[in-house]
């Protein structure tokens, strides 16, 4: 059995002599960071212009006072006294007049804000955000994907290595705040990318297609929260820091699990005196891993043959520590998966994942796991199960495919702008599983996969994002004496909009 210990042991060389590290910032923040500003830019401008009007309408008060009493008379006042009144109420007029020309320039500023938010066909305004993001790298050795590689060699045409660039991990986000409804606050977010595939045309690999990542609505009451859409597993909710990886969290198929899925979940936190306890727990489509037998019409795979859903839940505590929040999380997943002819399988995984500040600067997080028949959850290169023959016979023996696995991360964050991340991830299938039905055929499954990672992300303005990533893949696959290894470089350039 795998012991999680050596490959944390093996960390901690990687982190002491290479680069400081720190932890995670995944995609959704970049975007709403961007909406979150932006709110509060309207917000203070708002409160300004309210307070020019009050001061406008308090001035103009005192005019219209002083000139009743110029024209009233009421007590004939002398030329001195009137001189005085008239030179006060032509010092409230330019005082009047500077505050209205203030108005008109908090005016015109909220409206060149507004020129930033989608028109919608609702009353309720909706928030464009997105990031433009150019990746350019130097790749040794076949990996499965030159944009984002998870694993070496193996079944992948071979190759010395390649040099390419790619701005298909670049996202567009649309945000919408809604109206409230029994006493909850409604919200809806959108995230899209371009990795959903290739052009089949000439340079058809520089255009890519739109792909839908994560889409939900949110209702959220004072201590209860329920979201509906496709999103992140519950049971794994971090992931490595990196722009080199976008279209795919970083480690995957190396300790990370990791499936934008759609499902329904409820949250709801016990806040007490320093500590506080979170409680989730939903239900979600029953991936498996499969791929799609058709290209456009959807049939049901091993798990929604299953017909129920699985489920998942997670309890998690945290607190404040060095100025940031630690937390540590304990979760569960149980599905049924359906290979027909009366064979089912059970598809469950136990979750465990950390975020602990050591310093002001130093943080360190990571998740583990333990499981069966999950490779829906990008876990044993997404193989469920082992089997005899082909799925497709009925005569054929299958039985779940056990894998543990984990990844850990430090973080450092060297100035607010500039941070510093370092990785390993591991996944790593049970041998004996794999091995049931005799030898398997070369390259049938991927026994254990490693991955190392350091970065360098910079923020040298507040919409810029340089990032510099070096990672090395370390892929042993069934029926090979040796593993295949590759190194991916990568520079990147983001433009947070």
């Amino acid at each position: 059995m795998f012991d999680l210990r050596r490959p944390m042991l093996a960390l901690l060389p990687l982190l002491l002599f290479s680069l400081p590290l720190f932890a995670q910032q995944a995609t959704e923040p970049a975007l709403v960071s961007a909406i979150r500003d932006l709110d509060a830019s309207l917000k203070e401008t708002r409160v300004q212009l309210q307070q020019s009007r009050s001061e406008i309408q308090q001035l103009r008060d005192e005019v219209n006072s002083l000139r009743q009493q110029l024209s009233a008379g009421a007590a004939t006042p002398s030329n001195q006294d009137a001189s005085s009144a008239s030179q006060d109420t032509s010092s409230l007029d330019q005082k009047v007049s500077a505050l209205a020309d203030d108005e008109q320039m908090l005016k015109s500023k909220v409206y060149d804000q507004y020129q930033t938010k989608v028109e919608s066909g609702s009353k309720y305004r909706v928030k464009l955000s997105g990031l433009l993001l150019a990746n350019f790298s130097s790749t040794s050795n076949a990996v499965n994907d030159i944009d984002v590689p998870n694993l070496a060699g193996g079944p992948f045409p071979d190759t010395p290595g390649s040099f390419s660039g790619t701005l298909r991990q670049s996202e567009i986000g649309l945000n919408v705040d809604g109206p409230t409804l029994l006493g909850a606050r409604t919200s809806g977010l959108v995230i899209m990318d371009f990795s959903g595939g290739l052009d089949k045309t000439p340079n058809g690999t520089d255009f890519g297609i739109a792909r839908l990542k994560i889409g939900r609505a949110r209702f959220d009451w004072t201590n209860t929260s329920l979201e509906v859409g496709q999103m992140e597993p519950l049971i794994s909710p971090l992931s490595p820091t990196s722009y080199a990886s976008l279209a795919v969290p970083a480690l995957g198929y190396s300790g990370n699990l990791w499936s934008w899925t759609p499902q329904i979940r409820v949250e709801h936190t016990w806040n007490f005196e320093t500590w506080h306890n979170s409680l989730q727990a939903g239900i979600m489509d029953p991936v498996s891993g499969q791929y799609p037998g058709y290209a456009y019409e959807r049939q049901p795979l091993a798990g929604e043959n299953s017909r129920q859903p699985a489920v998942v839940a997670r309890d998690s505590v945290s607190r404040a520590v060095a100025g940031r929040k630690m937390t540590f999380g304990v979760g569960g997943f149980y599905g049924r998966q359906n290979y027909l002819y009366g064979r089912n399988i059970n598809s469950w995984a136990a979750t465990t994942d950390w975020t602990l500040p050591i310093t002001n600067r130093f943080e360190l997080s990571g998740e583990a796991y333990r499981g069966q028949a999950i490779g829906g959850l990008w876990a044993a290169y997404g193989a469920s199960i082992v089997a005899s023959g082909p799925v497709s016979v009925s005569t054929t023996q299958i039985q779940g495919l056990n894998v543990v696995g984990g990844w850990a991360q430090l973080k450092f964050r060297a100035t607010p702008k500039l941070e510093f991340n370092s990785a390993f991830g591991q996944d790593n299938p049970f041998a004996a599983d794999m091995a049931a039905y005799g030898p398997p055929s070369l390259y049938e499954y991927v026994a254990r996969n490693r991955t190392t990672m350091v970065n360098v992300i910079d923020h040298p303005r507040s919409n810029l994002v340089v990032a510099l990533e070096y990672r090395h893949l370390c892929s042993y696959w069934s029926g090979s004496s040796y593993p295949d290894t590759a190194d991916h470089v990568d520079a990147s350039l983001g433009v947070i909009f």
